[in-house]
């Protein structure tokens, strides 16, 4: 793009402001270069603003702003580990880092995400999402009692949350309690959540209630929010199938191995349903 090669080009030419290392300026030297870190960031020159927000440090390491402008930073170079390293040195210095600092943490890593969201629970936190978050990361790798600790604790704060009901109802679906897990879908929903994550979810709900009408219409619904999801257009094109709707069934396989080839189930499916791939 012009404006990038504009830059580069003009890049080596570039000197510091008379203003930042002189000791008649009326600003203290380490937001001197603060200030100049966020002037680079504004313009999307990293690298610089990464230089100057550590010069920052270096004059004054207590300054819990600098470390929320260098994770932001990481950040943009996705740079998880030393992002959530930063983080925590924000938070370690002042707990009112916090809000600055979660609304940033849903792009890390989920390893890194779980450290930062644990030392905010830590701080004592009364903001839900840290709760939720690491209830949310161990959903995903299947711990359910470990979600469950975190989810019951979201709830005690905020038990009536869209996203809140939306964990809840997903943790009783992985326990297969199927109508603790529809009251809390189905609020989630009535309350305005439209996720695709929430829709995929009563679709799984209803089927394994044998709904298999309202599965087809829940995974239609998810699909107009998340396209690419492989996984529930199997699920979809078993709701089909359970209705009678065979074309539109073996549509559904087919394009689980137009985007995953070597997905024996929807092999199985497919030749269960007397068609070729």
């Amino acid at each position: 793009a012009t404006g990038k090669l504009n830059w580069k080009i003009m890049e080596p030419f570039f000197v510091n402001a008379p203003w930042l290392d002189s000791s008649a300026a009326a600003v203290p030297e380490p937001l001197r270069h603060f200030y100049l870190a966020q002037s680079y960031n504004g313009s999307e020159m990293i690298l610089r603003a990464l230089e100057e927000v550590n010069k920052a440090i270096g004059l004054d390491s207590g300054n819990p702003d600098f470390y929320v402008l260098k994770t932001r930073l990481h950040l943009k170079q996705n740079k998880s580990p030393a992002a959530a390293a930063a983080a925590l040195a924000a938070l370690a210095l002042s707990s009112r880092t916090i809000p600055a600092i979660l609304k940033m943490s849903e792009d890390l890593y989920l390893k890194d995400a779980k450290a930062v969201y644990g030392k905010t629970i830590e701080l004592g936190t009364r903001e839900v999402d840290p709760y939720l978050e690491m209830g949310n990361i161990a959903l995903h790798h299947k711990e359910l009692n470990e979600a469950e600790k975190w989810l019951d604790q979201a709830r005690k704060i905020v038990p009536d949350r869209p996203d809140v009901l939306l964990s809840w109802g997903r943790l009783m679906l992985a326990r297969k309690e199927l109508q603790k897990a529809k009251e809390a879908l189905e609020q989630s929903r009535d309350r305005g959540e439209d996720t695709g994550l929430l829709h995929a979810a009563l679709g799984e709900l209803y089927s394994g209630l044998k709904l298999w009408d309202r599965a087809v219409e829940s995974y239609q619904r998810a699909f107009k929010i998340r396209a690419g999801e492989v996984d529930w257009r199997h699920a979809m094109g078993v709701a089909l199938d359970r209705l009678g709707r065979k074309k539109e069934a073996e549509q559904k396989f087919r394009e689980v191995l137009a985007l995953r080839p070597d997905d024996a189930e929807a092999w199985q499916e497919l030749r269960r349903l007397g068609a070729r791939y």
